[in-house]
């Protein structure tokens, strides 16, 4: 991840949003200790599951 965010913050984006099923607890524990923060969260039509939409900052 931190090569990929690096890369992404040399071709100036200032933002990653990722999105990723709200019951993968360890997931989200994953990018939480990444610095990601929970920004919204979203059941689609077309889904049975619930998403967390997160976010980090760059830079």
């Amino acid at each position: 991840m931190a090569w990929a965010e690096a890369e992404l913050a040399q071709r100036g984006l200032c933002l990653v949003r990722l999105a990723i099923v709200a019951q993968f607890d360890r997931l989200q524990a994953f990018y939480t200790r990444l610095g990601y923060r929970v920004v919204g969260e979203k059941r689609l039509p077309s889904s049975p599951h619930c998403y967390l939409f997160m976010e980090k900052r760059l830079g």
